[in-house]
């Protein structure tokens, strides 16, 4: 969204000069955009037949470092899901709860806390409530418990593990599951697939598209399919500092035209109504556009800070109006 009456100034400028425009006066302060990433959309539900899932992503995640996470493979014995992360240094690690799961061990936490300190490990990997220290077993690991099991699957575990998954991941660098699926998990998988592609096209948000691509990589490798040019699927939003300057600076504008848009009685608030600035805009001649993705970066806002949708006794309309709420900051209020 860009005025196109007016030279485009950098940023944190046209911010800035919203801000110092409370006072009438230049302001010595430092903007900041403490803008989190969006989490994704969707859910991370099993699609069956050992579909490789998304990793959860957390706010305040950068792409860098959400990319250099620890993002295991997911494999699949059995129809049963284990996660499996081989290291440059030629380590491969296993995540614990998964393996219990397969020898239907009940006691996961008794199980590797039996382990000797150099067959367990953590690493930091993506969950729901953000990252979190995931319990991981090497092969010595692995072997304790399969010896320590007297369920039927174990020795298969162990055979699938020995004959399959290692030679493969040791040869090739990765573990090929397209000769290993049955017709039905491979629909699944290809259902899948094609749901990460169509939620890369939907989201604009470059974390999430960043992450999206490794696991769409991942998932076609695995299946032996070639990868989608993925630079070719959907596009990556503006950066929201710039959008939400951007709109600041439309408000500017009205500023300088001695305009009242704050419906606030609160001198250390300002309350915006979306359609009333729509029209404000409109009638001034201002080309601004308040755009989903504008308005979601204001709700992430902190410079001035978000509060709210909250129902406001309009000094402008004089009748109750539900209004974007922001504070302003504390320099600006003690002007």
């Amino acid at each position: 969204m860009r005025s196109h009456s007016r030279p485009i100034t950098p940023a944190c400028t046209r911010h800035k000069c919203w801000l110092a425009s409370w006072t009438g006066s230049a302001l010595t302060w430092t903007a900041s955009f403490a803008l989190p990433t969006a989490a994704p959309a969707g859910s991370d539900r099993d699609e069956g037949g050992g579909a490789v899932h998304p990793p959860p992503f957390c706010p305040n995640q950068t792409t860098e470092q959400a990319i250099k996470m620890k993002t295991p493979s997911l494999f699949e014995f059995e129809t049963q899901p284990v996660r499996i992360l081989d290291e440059q240094n030629g380590e491969t690690w296993f995540v614990a709860a998964d393996v219990c799961r397969v020898l239907e061990i009940a006691d996961v936490k008794g199980a590797y806390s039996r382990l000797d300190d150099d067959e367990r490990d953590t690493r930091t990997m993506g969950t729901p409530g953000g990252p979190q220290q995931v319990v991981m077993i090497n092969e010595a690991g692995l072997y304790s418990l399969m010896f320590t099991s007297r369920k039927p699957q174990a020795k298969r575990f162990k055979r699938w593990v020995t004959h399959d998954v290692l030679p493969s991941l040791r040869k090739n660098g990765s573990y090929s599951l397209s000769e290993k699926l049955t017709v039905n998990q491979q629909i699944s998988m290809s259902k899948h697939r094609l749901g990460l592609v169509k939620e890369l096209m939907r989201t604009r948000n470059r974390t999430v598209r960043d992450l999206l691509g490794i696991e769409i990589t991942k998932l076609s490798t695995a299946m032996g399919l070639p990868v989608p040019d993925l630079e070719t699927i959907g596009s990556v939003e503006p950066p929201q500092a710039d959008l939400v300057a951007d709109f600041w600076a439309a408000l500017l504008q009205l500023d300088t035209k001695g305009i009242a848009y704050n419906h606030s009685k609160d001198s250390q608030l300002v309350a915006l109504n979306m359609p009333h600035l729509v029209e404000l805009f409109a009638a001034n001649g201002i080309q601004a556009i308040i755009s989903t993705e504008v308005t979601n970066a204001l709700k992430r806002c902190t410079e001035p800070q978000f509060v709210g949708m909250k129902a406001v006794d309009s000094t402008i309309r004089k009748t109750t109006t539900k209004c974007w709420v922001f504070k302003k900051p504390v320099l600006i209020q003690a002007q």
